[in-house]
């Protein structure tokens, strides 16, 4: 089965565009999005609204002319309460929210999601968790999703409450047969060219690199760090024998196809090379 991953679209209609015309063009069997799916928005009202309108026009005229299931994680950047107007895309079969569900994905395959990424600097944190329950939290004020509005939180005490990345991971449900199974989480693990920020500094997830080492999935596929793949010169790497991707973000489209039946040998990026 051939798969297309994109993530970290942000709501840029040329984007998605491009990505669903690529989907028909290479015959997906599947369309995967990493997450940060939305428009960034200061309150979660503008989302609502482009989850509403603009992405269910793109996800219908997808559907209308492929009939391919696309199943989708939230990002860092996405308000928890757009949830609701996701809920109602995914009862109208134009989209299957994965996050902390396991669903299949055809060819004896399954797909696992997860949403959540260690701490950063910006001040949503719908989306951000402690990555190991002994790690230090920040101060300051942040943002949280209300019943679609912002609600301003104490970010210690926010985050204390919350499980961390690590307990989240162990209570996600496994697939019947890890090596056809394919992960797809907004954060990548950590220390691997697919973490690498600006400044080269690695900052996935510790909690995640431990799980996939455990796990050993087939496939695990991240986002989150635009420029990872320019920083580090790749857009995969092995976390033991898992098969890691993130194909970064920018314009034109970064995406990534690859057939199940042999990851390694089939995987293109709409860019960038193997070396």
């Amino acid at each position: 089965m051939r798969i297309l991953f994109a993530t970290d679209l942000h709501g840029r209609t040329s984007l998605y565009r491009a990505m669903f015309t690529l989907a028909c063009r290479a015959r997906a069997g599947a369309v995967l999005l990493g997450g940060d799916l939305l428009p960034q928005a200061r309150s979660p009202w503008g989302q609502v609204q482009y989850v509403q309108g603009e992405f269910r026009s793109l996800l219908a005229s997808f559907q209308a002319e492929a009939g391919v299931p696309v199943f989708a994680v939230l990002g860092n950047h996405d308000w928890a309460a757009a949830r609701p107007a996701l809920a109602v895309l995914e009862r109208q079969g134009l989209l299957r929210l994965i996050d902390g569900a396991v669903a299949d994905l055809g060819d004896g395959w399954q797909v696992v999601g997860y949403s959540c990424v260690p701490v950063t600097p910006f001040p949503l944190k719908d989306h951000e968790r402690r990555d190991l329950p002994d790690d230090a939290l920040p101060e300051g004020r942040a943002w949280v999703s209300g019943a679609n509005r912002a609600v301003e939180v104490d970010a210690r005490r926010w985050l204390r409450e919350l499980p961390s990345i690590a307990e989240e991971l162990e209570a996600l449900p496994r697939p019947r047969d890890p090596a056809r199974s394919v992960y797809v989480v907004h954060g990548p693990p950590h220390a691997t060219a697919l973490d690498r920020t600006g400044d080269g500094l690695s900052v996935g997830s510790r909690a995640l690199r431990a799980f996939l080492a455990r796990e050993q999935p087939a496939l695990a596929l991240f986002g989150h760090i635009h420029e990872a793949p320019w920083v580090s010169g790749r857009y995969w790497d092995h976390v033991g024998r898992t098969l890691c991707l993130n194909p970064g973000q920018g314009e034109p489209l970064h995406a990534v196809l690859l057939d199940t039946e042999d990851p390694e040998g089939s995987l293109q990026h709409t860019l960038l090379q193997r070396r």
